[in-house]
């Protein structure tokens, strides 16, 4: 698409926009032409990319309802409604073993990852209805050792898309899921130096074992890949899809 396509004009909310997939994210709908919020927990990340887009900067905490409907008023009140809303904002989490977990580690890593996105398509939902817009939320197939908490929460995702779906379906509002593979971010290069550490190799050693030899393209996903499937996902192109999954991870197995 370019400027003056399905999605130019339109208002577009990504949070966790700051940075890795989240920045790739605004940058793709605010060069379609969209007026994109950018939101994310750190101020300067926000910021950096909001005045790179010409966008509006919001901080916030997504796992806090205040904070939620605060950028929603927000939202309305400068641009006058919503028409998308990408849930990509989300934690890593403890990165140990369940039996070593820590119940305020996974109880604050379900709050973002799952009870946040709950609570931006809660408080979104009535300015989507009106506009009969799309919701994208991001989310993982991904099942690994030492991420039992991270795991739980994307997973749980799937079942509060299908059921998002179904019940903003008739208002003409599309609910989707987008499950990159290993892209190429600072959290999935994190993940790989902490399994580097436990097994006692390089990162590249881990890299190419745990990763690309799964991948039946040899490689990692880049950011900017997941952001055209959101697009196309937000856009009328898939105007009558919702209530599934777009996977976009290389044919990882």
């Amino acid at each position: 698409m370019t400027p003056g396509g399905t999605l130019a004009g339109k208002v577009c909310i990504v949070t966790g926009a700051g940075t890795g997939i989240g920045a790739a994210i605004a940058r793709a709908f605010a060069q379609e032409g969209c007026r994109v919020v950018v939101n994310d927990i750190v101020g300067a990340d926000a910021e950096r990319i909001a005045v790179e887009i010409d966008g509006l900067a919001h901080v916030g905490d997504i796992s806090d309802e205040a904070q939620v409907r605060a950028l929603m008023t927000t939202c309305e009140k400068t641009h006058g409604g919503l028409d998308v809303l990408v849930n990509n904002a989300g934690v890593a989490g403890a990165r140990c073993t369940t039996e070593e977990m820590a119940m305020v580690d996974f109880q604050r890593t379900l709050a973002v990852n799952l009870r946040g996105v709950m609570l931006c398509i809660k408080h979104a939902a009535p300015l989507l209805k009106r506009t009969r817009g799309a919701v994208v939320n991001l989310t993982s197939r991904g099942v690994r050792p030492g991420r039992g908490d991270y795991v739980a929460s994307k997973s749980a995702l799937f079942g509060l898309n299908q059921a998002a779906a179904q019940e903003l379906g008739p208002f003409g509002v599309r609910v989707n899921a987008l499950s990159p593979g290993t892209v190429n971010t600072e959290m999935s290069r994190l993940s790989i130096a902490q399994v580097a550490r436990r097994e006692g190799c390089s990162e590249e050693e881990v890299l190419k074992a745990h990763y690309l030899d799964k991948t039946a393209m040899r490689r990692m996903v880049e950011p900017d890949e997941v952001a055209a499937a959101a697009l196309f996902l937000a856009g009328d192109g898939a105007g009558a899809v919702t209530g599934t999954e777009l996977v976009v991870n290389g044919g990882r197995m």
